[in-house]
């Protein structure tokens, strides 16, 4: 069944963007008075064959009507105003405004020409209003113009493409509506020279209004009663929305994980329950279910959650969430629940793209690669740090490159030590078989630049690489801008160990036997050993591969 809430933002979105579409269609008609009044009279009338359309006529009045009813449907249901940024209060406070002067523009307009036959030509307009009433034009184009692109950004900055695209929207945002009062301010200069001529001001009045209706004072009159009633409206609106909040109170207790425990009547979403209590909470796209930046993962008590509706579903799934995971703005508990925050407060919409299900953090089986240079920190001591950089960065490279066609993932370089990962995605035979045809390749490349260094080396660098396998926890781990995939567990800290056993083995490789076994690969002849390890109870088998034996080893 699909949620009224899902319904609401749905239509909220739809008829916004034919709205603010159709206001985009004005504001080019204005900016053409910046070619003269006859430009922008001759332009209105190839955009009244949109504006006045049949389809137009019924959409336009319906989009108003179901926008209007599902935008106060949100600020009843909402249960606090708090966490809200300043562009949602701008939206806020201009939406609500935007009926003040909207309507008074369809009275002259529209309503006059339906029902009067008034010509409401850009010459009958501005020679009644300008300059006198600039003031309302400009008002009016900022209100509807500004609200429409807040929830424009809002619904577009969680897309990836709004990243590389993004400047150039906004800029075509701010650009139109200058243009708008541009092109009003130059035809009103032209009217105001045209309407010296009595005969010419005449001759306007009687092809535009025959009838010689009274518009401004009918305008000024129905005006009246709708500003009066709609401020009834609105008065009354918060009156029934602030008791009806307070009766419906039932408290529900939030437990977030190492922080507080918020109490809150039911219907309230988890994202509504933070904000209430001041709790920080990432919420990109305003709480609106469009991004994922506000999910959280739920301890206890989700057995008790209503379900996803279809809009948190499909965005849950675009990010490859587990099965515990829920948006915080979505989901409105009807009973106890605990939960812990996935994202940091600050976090961006970038963060709420599509991402590889590993990045959530699972338990995986796969293989870890360690390699370090031999005797690196001495030879350092005696170089420039530029040629120390110079070499690092060329070790960096050919090691980087070794690793990644051979379907490895490079998670970090420590000093001039690399830990790399196999078998993410691919699964943990392949990722085996992977690791060692690395390890052959990481030998060969380290000859390469003992080749290319043989002039700055005294002794050629040795290179001692340690391989285990088994499961681990991989996910994107970190803070801010440092967040990046890794993996962390017993297994990882093996393959650290056996790296470091190569010195003592005398060996260039050290594997367990454990990734052998994996990979169907003949180790009949290399040497094995029953390695102590530290913290293990018991010693772990591993084969110890010299240079050559490595380089000589047949992968297939």
């Amino acid at each position: 069944m699909i949620k009224i809430e899902t319904i609401s933002t749905k239509s909220r979105l739809i008829t916004g963007l034919i709205l603010l579409f159709y206001a985009a269609t004005h504001l080019l008609n204005h900016s053409m008075g910046i070619f003269g009044l006859e430009v922008m009279e001759e332009s209105r009338k190839i955009f009244l064959g949109f504006w006045r359309n049949p389809i137009t006529f019924f959409i336009l009045p319906l989009s108003i009507f179901v926008h209007f009813y599902f935008v106060w449907h949100k600020l009843f249901v909402k249960k606090t105003f708090q966490g809200i940024t300043n562009l949602e209060w701008i939206q806020l406070v201009f939406g609500i405004l935007i009926p003040f002067f909207l309507v008074l523009h369809i009275l002259s307009t529209r309503y006059m020409h339906t029902f009067y036959e008034v010509q409401d030509t850009y010459t009958f307009h501005l020679i009644r209003t300008f300059p006198d009433y600039m003031y309302f034009h400009i008002i009016i184009i900022l209100l509807i113009w500004v609200h429409g692109s807040i929830g424009l950004h809002y619904f577009i900055k969680t897309k990836e493409w709004y990243v590389k695209y993004g400047k150039l929207i906004e800029y075509v945002g701010v650009i139109l509506p200058v243009t708008a009062l541009w092109g009003i301010v130059s035809a009103g200069r032209e009217i105001v020279l045209l309407r010296s001529s009595p005969e010419w001001s005449k001759n306007v009045h009687a092809f535009s209004n025959p009838q010689n209706i009274p518009v401004d004072d009918m305008v000024d009159s129905y005006g009246e009663i709708f500003m009066a009633g709609y401020i009834l409206f609105v008065v009354t609106f918060f009156i029934i929305r602030l008791i009806f909040h307070w009766v419906k109170k039932q408290k529900i207790k939030i437990y977030y994980l190492d922080g507080p425990v918020v109490s809150i009547s039911k219907g309230t979403s988890i994202l509504e329950a933070s904000l209430i209590s001041n709790i920080p909470h990432a919420h990109v796209c305003g709480g609106r279910g469009r991004c994922s930046t506000c999910r959280i993962r739920v301890l206890e008590g989700a057995n008790d959650l209503p379900l996803m509706n279809k809009q948190e579903e499909k965005v849950l799934q675009r990010i490859s969430a587990g099965s515990d995971v829920r948006l915080a703005c979505q989901t409105m508990p009807n009973s106890d629940v605990k939960i812990h925050q996935l994202l940091p407060p600050d976090a961006t919409a970038k963060e709420g793209f599509s991402r590889p299900s590993h990045l959530n953090g699972h338990d995986k089986d796969i293989a870890v690669l360690f390699s370090d240079l031999r005797g690196f920190t001495n030879f350092s001591e005696q170089k420039l740090p530029y040629d120390v950089v110079f070499i690092l960065n060329r070790y960096f490279q050919l090691m980087g490159s070794a690793i990644e066609s051979s379907g490895g993932y490079l998670d970090k370089f420590i000093g001039d030590g690399i830990m790399a990962l196999f078998g993410i995605e691919e699964g943990l035979l392949i990722g085996c078989k992977n690791v060692l045809v690395a390890a052959k390749e990481m030998s060969k490349k380290i000859d390469q630049l003992n080749e290319q260094l043989i002039n700055e080396l005294k002794t050629p660098l040795q290179l001692g690489i340690g391989i285990h396998c088994g499961n681990v926890v991989v996910g994107e781990m970190g803070y801010k801008n440092t967040r990046q995939l890794t993996a962390i567990g017993d297994v990882v800290n093996t393959a650290s160990r056996l790296e470091s056993s190569t010195k003592n083995l005398g060996s260039q490789l050290v594997v367990s036997e454990e990734v052998v076994k994996h990979t169907g690969f003949d180790f009949s002849k290399i040497q094995s050993v029953d390695l102590e390890i530290r913290g293990k109870a018991k010693p772990l088998k591993v084969y110890s591969v010299k240079q050559t034996e490595l380089q000589n080893l047949i992968f297939s």
